[in-house]
This record gives C-alpha cells, structure tokens and sequence, in this order.
C-alpha cells in the first residue's frame, strides 16, 4: 500500500517517499555493517541494502539535520564554538592524514590559528593552540549535517566488497568515491579542492585506504567510532 506524506510537516524530502526509502536502506546497511566484525554474513547484507540506498553525489538525497541563520535555527557546532572557541580544537590524527596526503579539505575543515598553519591536539593536550573548527567557512549557522549521505553509502559498498573478496570493485568504487566527493566540493565553490586517489593497492593496504578515506569524509560524524571499533583503523 502506498502512504501520501504530509508535506507541510516533511522539512528533509518535501513528502518524496523514494527519498526516505533510500535513506531508510543507507542507515540499513550501517547497521548490518557494524556488526559485520562478528556476523560475517552481515557483508552480504549491508552491500544488499546499500545499493538500494542513497547514490546521487549532488547530495539532494541525502538526510540532513534542519538549520538556518535565524538564532534559534542555527546548528549546534556554531552555536557550541561561538560561545566556547577554546574548548575543543582539530584533532592531530585527522589534520596530520589530510596533511600527509595534500588533501583540500583541510583549510575546509579548519581554520589556520594565529598563522598560516593549521595546528591540530592529540587528546588531552591543551587545546590553547589548536585550530579551530571553520564557522567562518563551511561549517556556519545555516550548515546542515548528513545524518546519512551518498558518499557513506558508497564507502560501505566498497568495505562490503573488499570483505566479501573483490578487491578489484572495492578499489573501483574507492576512487569513483573520491572522485564524486572532489567534485561535489568544487560545485559549491572550493575550486582548488584535491583528494587523493589510489592504485596497485591489495590486502590490508586496500581496506586500510577505504576506512581512513571515510574517515575523513565523515568528518563530525559519530558513525566513524563504530567503524574504528569495528576496523581499527584509522591507526
């Protein structure tokens, strides 16, 4: 049977109930995946259920949190800096990967601290010279965080098939990713953005380059504790 959803009350797809199939099918396949570690099967099952879910790179998919300039609609991440800008700063392990591998979204992510670096803390040190998050940039009022999104979905299909033995597609859909993600950011105005890509890659070098590759995408995205917890990587 078919159900109208109201659309005065819908502020995610405006009533499109393909839209909320797929993302119900992408938060589906997270949940198959984070048990994967020990329900091998789960593979299977979150490959299956993710390519139902969300694919479109634009992001017009994808479930996202509601948020505006208005005071009361801001997001939390401003609101939280705003009031407390030394509280919490980049982290060390992320601003040394996206360093490492010349990676554009650092400047994205972060804003440089007093210099033209951009510093980041390993847990308990002090945060006094750590970089902060860039409410300036990206990440002001209006921005609306991914609950879940198409990139997710396709790094979960990549892990799938690497688990499930076809390296060659997991290596395949890992770049086709990263491609995606590199040009969604160049459509909304980061021109000079670059992300790396990857090649002759096998074993624990494949599936090590998938998760630290979603762990970068999934910045601010609690999901990425149980994929550590689940992997081990990042290192």
């Amino acid at each position: 049977q078919i159900y109208a959803l109201p659309e005065d009350f819908d502020f995610t797809f405006n009533a499109d109930i393909e839209k909320w199939k797929k993302a119900a099918y992408t938060l589906k396949s997270r949940i198959y995946l984070n048990w994967a570690e020990v329900e091998f099967g789960n593979y299977s099952k979150a490959k299956e259920a993710a390519e139902q879910g969300i694919m479109d790179p634009t992001g017009s998919g994808d479930w996202k949190a509601l948020h505006g300039a208005a005071i009361s609609e801001r997001n939390v991440w401003f609101q939280f800096f705003l009031s407390n800008p030394e509280y919490m700063g980049a982290g060390k392990l992320l601003v040394d990967m996206l360093n490492r591998d010349n990676d554009g979204r650092l400047a994205i992510y972060f804003l440089a601290n007093g210099t033209s670096d951009i510093v980041g803390v390993s847990p308990g040190d002090s945060t006094n010279n750590a970089s902060m998050l860039n409410v300036i940039g990206h990440f002001g009022m209006s921005w609306k965080p991914e609950f879940v999104s198409w990139y997710e979905n396709k790094f979960i299909i990549a892990e799938c098939y690497y688990n499930l033995g076809n390296e060659g597609a997991a290596l395949e859909i890992l770049n086709e990713t990263l491609s995606e993600i590199e040009q969604r950011w160049v459509s909304i105005g980061y021109s000079n953005v670059s992300i790396p890509r990857y090649s002759n890659m096998s074993g624990d070098s494949l599936i090590q380059a998938i998760m630290n590759e979603k762990y970068k995408a999934l910045f601010l995205n609690i999901q990425s504790w149980s994929d550590w917890r689940r992997t081990g990587y990042p290192k």
